[in-house]
């Protein structure tokens, strides 16, 4: 069950990027601030499976991409976390990962982990549309809710 609910969340993470990247493109020069956090966001989850994989992550947290790589990583993320999630169980998402936190030796569950990611992407993405404001006719609207809703 939880699997299926977390097979979710990189179909809603890059539906709410693709939305939020359209934006930033169309407000045409938005503050320098808008990229470093696009970058960030998108980062930070790319980072996060490098770890839960052994791997060494291929970004620095805060390096800062252009919009093109921004759209390519954000499809990246979308392909290589939803493979992650599918090859995963319900037991599986509850084993821990191991990482320095705060300069402590720290562990997260994998769900944990996803939950946490989507609550940063949000709230980022929050911080950006709020950047947009008087640069757009409409603000973008990503919020889950508006994903999932169903026309009826």
């Amino acid at each position: 069950m939880k699997k299926i609910l977390f097979l979710k969340q990189p179909d809603y993470e890059l539906w709410a990027n693709n939305i939020l990247i359209k934006a930033i493109s169309d407000a045409h020069t938005p503050e320098e601030r808008v990229y470093e956090l696009l970058s960030h966001l998108l980062i930070a989850p790319n980072n996060w499976l490098k770890r839960t994989l052994n791997e060494t992550p291929n970004f620095k947290l805060w390096d800062k991409l252009t919009l093109k790589d921004c759209l390519q990583l954000s499809e990246k993320n979308y392909e290589e976390w939803r493979e992650f999630i599918s090859g995963k169980t319900d037991k599986e998402l509850e084993q821990h990962i191991f990482f320095p936190f705060m300069g402590e030796p720290s562990a997260i569950s994998i769900e944990d982990l996803l939950v946490h990611l989507v609550n940063h992407s949000s709230y980022h993405r929050g911080q950006i549309i709020t950047m947009l404001k008087g640069k757009l006719a409409q603000l973008p609207l990503t919020t889950y809710i508006a994903f999932a809703t169903e026309k009826v």
